[in-house]
């Protein structure tokens, strides 16, 4: 009882919730298909009223958006059923035949017709022009469609009774077709809409073409994959076009040309770009279809694929063997194997058929004939396999031999004995060169004997055995295939050497002249291994010439440009191959594929990635690719917009901070925050301190905040982008947003990088609510902003200088520590300050030695350092008045005089 109080109940869908499913699948069901997933609804709902309600509401959508036809039941015609006919839910006008078809939507059947009203037919006006348009539509069709249905509706304006009434048209071309590869069923769907247009005399035609492909696919991947489903591709186009208002015939024509031409443009277009479909497109979509798994018993197949040939051994080790074979249309035979030949086929004796469930029902003696591609299960007994495996690790543990022996028994016989395990003789002259290879068997093994230095009882007499000799040293191993041979020669000629001052003595003349022809034999096998190795080399070098060609061919500009999307690890197993006598080499290729996506809208799997290292790459890099193939020949920089790319400053600013005066404490500051962490980056990672990100300029307009900004720029190798506020206010959405983005994306790319944005008050205002679509767009751009300077992908490599002169109406969050995180501000110039500003910007002029720059600055209170140089400067120009080689210190007061003349009291700079 605890067990079941334990137990929570299943939950149960409710009857709405069922009825919105069965919705979604009648909606979304492909075309001409509704009634399979009609079928297939009803036998999982086992609900007849939550289907008969989900299809009354499901049917009517459904047949509206695909434009189905339907023939009359007086089979006057076909109509269309659309919303452009639609007079209620279930009625639908054909304006050819005036009439009226009541359309019943589960069934997808005419269940009647009645004569339209006069109402809901046009006037005679009207009709005179849609019956010419007919009529040239209809010769249109028949000619490019030959199932094809159309219709010419009048939506608008049908009540016109003569000249000065605009009215509109709807021309409904629907078709069915294979497709230019024969992949699938495709359908057709065109919708004009002709706007007559009486007062300006002008034909407004607008057209949405529709083609949709359908693949029905299943496929079977190895031997433990099964995919299945659909795959739909849409494609869809707009077009416009115009003529000019003329009669109700010559307006037709006119009508019916634009359409012919447009439609006919668009249909060779679609041929052209299937036509150069890859032959694994659809393969790689069925690859992204939803994949079940079924068990299989791989311990009794030997690694036994569907699509390659059942291994020889097995089934020569199998014969005798009771075994199962199972075929893939599902028949099942118990039997002994007979036989099996170089075509695969298996011939099998004492044959029992089953049934799927294991039922014996007939026996067969007399041998059955099976072909080896059919088969989809074998299963041997366990005592085979062990056999097979036991075989198969004596082969491999088994080192290949070198030796070789030649056999001069028998009259004009020749044989050779080659020694690999097993060794083998091969002759000429009939059954003599049997005898022959029996013979160089022998041979090579007392040749083997010679060579290793141990005495032959029939050549050595009985002397005691000898150290062995190696035929090619250690030492020379690493030899050029070229200098092999004459090398191993002359190493056996050492080995003959010194085996002739040790042994020469006892062997005789025949012995003698046997290994001197034994050692002959070996120097010209290895000349002829090294001539042989040398020809490979050259075939493999034109092989690398050719495709080194091929590469600069296919390399020629201009190339399709492409965006990594993902990079993808592809490890199949061994024997996941697709069931058929081919094998698809691309869904057995392993290491890293990409999936790319064109310029031209197409998302493209690469299995073979190109002439690029694949470890190079990583997503959102931009690829030049082929533009037939889609490989990635190269890498391209990366894409910036325009605008971004105007902001980088290319000419280093000459300013430095001698330049500026009476703002030595913030020069400190600016140094502390921005340049040290570039210059002295190991000082900060010794003490563990994380500079700041960001410097937050603040004071009256003419203070100096800008030319701190390119001075301290001139003191770093960074790279410098200067940001204007106002320029990232845009008038699309979003785009001030992109334009930060790409702005420090660009500084990642060239980093070091210091951002200087100034009047950062014109996108870091408060956030307040406002419902004027302007001030949002400002929001999201500082938003963005804020996301930059201190989000995940933050990059303490860029440094952001920010300049305002109304830093009391900036947001808070951008003021916070971690984003700007000091704050400079920049008053008015001292007294001292304002003498060492005129002396700096007098420097460069000829200045009489009596000019007293402290009474200057005395007399220049509450100005700021660009109106001081408005006081060198029109001094100067007083000067020039004159005609004088020197500004005197008049000159300059009466620069005061100007400057102060032309300065507003009331003008409020700074709050």
């Amino acid at each position: 009882m605890a067990d079941e109080e334990d137990e929570l109940p299943e939950t149960e869908l409710s009857y709405d919730q069922k009825k919105e499913i069965a919705k979604w699948f009648l909606l979304n069901a492909p075309a001409g298909e509704i009634n399979y997933v009609a079928k297939d609804l009803k036998a999982v709902l086992r609900d007849e009223e939550v289907y008969n309600e989900a299809a009354m509401e499901a049917f009517p959508v459904y047949n509206k958006s695909h434009m189905i036809c339907l023939e009359m039941p007086n089979r006057a015609g076909d109509v269309i059923v659309s919303s452009y006919s639609e007079i209620t839910e279930n009625e639908y006008l054909d304006s050819r035949t005036a009439q009226v078809a009541i359309v019943d939507h589960v069934q997808q059947i005419c269940t009647k017709v009645r004569p339209a009203d006069d109402e809901e037919l046009a006037s005679s006006y009207i009709e005179e022009f849609r019956c010419a348009l007919d009529a040239e539509i209809q010769r249109y069709v028949s000619e490019s469609y030959p199932k094809g249905v159309f219709a010419v509706n009048c939506v608008k304006g049908k009540d016109a009774d003569g000249p000065g009434t605009d009215f509109e048209f709807v021309v409904i071309i629907t078709a069915r077709k294979l497709s230019p590869q024969n992949f699938c069923n495709g359908s057709w769907r065109s919708v004009w809409n002709i706007d007559f247009q009486d007062e300006s005399q002008v034909l407004d035609i607008k057209g949405k073409l529709q083609v949709t492909f359908t693949a029905h696919l299943s496929l079977s991947v190895g031997a433990h994959y099964f995919e299945e489903g659909n795959v739909e591709l849409d494609a869809k186009k707009e077009f416009q076009d115009s003529t000019i208002f003329q009669s109700a015939d010559d307006c037709a024509i006119a009508i019916a040309n634009i359409i012919r031409h447009h439609e006919t443009e668009y249909l060779a277009a679609l041929e052209v770009a299937y036509s150069k479909l890859p032959d694994n497109t659809f393969k790689d979509l069925r690859r992204k279809l939803p994949v079940t798994r079924t068990l299989f018993p791989w311990q009794n197949t030997l690694q036994f694929s569907l699509t390659r040939e059942l291994p020889l051994s097995l089934l020569k080790t199998a014969q005798g063997h009771p075994m199962l074979v199972e075929l893939k249309n599902g028949e099942t035979y118990n039997g002994h194997l007979v036989n099996c030949d170089t075509w695969m086929n298996i011939h099998l004796r004492e044959v029992i058929c089953t049934s799927k469930d294991g039922d014996r029902f007939w026996r067969m003696p007399h041998e059955c004939y099976i072909r080896g591609n059919t088969i989809k299960y074998l299963r041997v007994p366990d005592e085979v396999i062990d056999k097979v495996q036991e075989e198969k690790t004596r082969t491999d543990r088994k080192p290949p031999g070198v030796g070789r022996g030649r056999g001069r028994e028998g009259p004009k016989g020749m044989g050779r004995g080659m020694d690999d395990g097993a060794a083998r003789g091969r002759g000429r002259g009939g059954s003599i060169g049997k005898m022959g290879g029996n013979k160089g068997k022998e041979k090579t093994i007392k040749r083997r004997r010679i060579r290793e230095g141990v005495k032959d009882s029939s050549s050595l007499g009985s002397r005691s055995s000898q150290t062995p000799k190696t035929l090619l040293p250690s030492s020379r191993r690493s030899l050029s295939p070229s200098d092999l041979a004459t090398d191993m020669a002359t190493s056996m000629v050492e080995d003959t050497s010194s085996f002739e001052e040790d042994q020469l003595a006892s062997m005789s003349t025949e012995d003698i002249a046997r290994a001197t022809r034994l050692l002959e034999n070996e120097i010209r096998i290895l000349k002829e291994d090294a001539q042989r190795t040398n020809l490979e080399c050259d075939s493999y070098k034109e092989k690398i010439k050719e495709n080194q060609e091929k590469i600069k061919l296919n390399k020629q500009l201009p190339y399709l440009v492409g965006n990594i999307v993902e990079i993808l690890e592809m490890n199949p197993e061994d024997d996941a191959e697709e069931d058929g006598a081919n094998i698809d080499l691309d869904s057995q290729r392993k290491g890293k594929c990409v999936v790319l996506k064109t310029s031209t809208r197409q998302t493209i799997f690469l299995p073979v990635v190109g002439l690029v290292d694949p470890d190079s790459l990583k997503p959102g890099d931009l690829v030049g690719v082929n533009k037939d193939s889609y490989l990635i020949l190269d890498t391209l920089p990366s894409e910036y917009d325009s605008r971004v790319k105007a902001m980088e400053v290319d000419e280093k600013p000459t300013e430095d901070y001698n330049d500026i005066g009476g703002l030595e404490k913030q020069i400190q500051e600016l140094v502390e925050a921005i340049v040290l962490p570039m210059t002295h980056k190991e000082r900060f990672e010794k003490l563990g301190v994380r500079p700041p990100k960001g410097v937050l300029l603040y004071g009256p307009p003419g203070t100096g905040k800008t030319l701190m900004a390119r001075a301290c720029a001139a003191q770093t190798n960074a790279t410098f982008l200067k940001l204007a506020g106002p320029q990232l206010v845009q008038m699309f959405i979003g785009d001030g947003a992109k334009l930060v983005r790409d702005a420090f994306q660009l500084a990642k790319d060239k980093a070091p990088c210091i951002i200087f944005i100034d009047e950062i008050d014109a996108i870091g205002t408060k956030r307040f609510d406002s419902e004027v679509s302007g001030d949002r767009e400002v929001q999201r751009t500082m938003l963005e902003l804020l996301n930059q300077l201190d989000g995940f992908s933050s990059d303490e490599r860029i440094k952001v200088i920010a300049a305002t002169n109304r830093a009391d109406i900036l947001d808070p969050a951008l003021m916070r520590s971690g984003r700007l995180d000091r704050k400079i501000e920049f008053p008015h110039p001292t007294e001292e300050a304002r003498a060492r500003i005129l002396q700096i910007h007098s420097r460069k002029m000829n200045v009489h030695p009596d000019v007293n720059f402290e009474e200057l600055a005395r007399s220049t209170d509450d100005f700021n350092g660009a109106q001081l140089k408005a006081v060198c400067v029109e001094a100067g120009m007083l000067a020039l008045r004159r005609d004088a080689t020197e500004v005197n210190h008049e000159d300059f007061n009466e620069g005061i005089i100007q400057v102060q003349a032309k300065k507003k009291a009331s003008l409020n700079y700074y709050a």
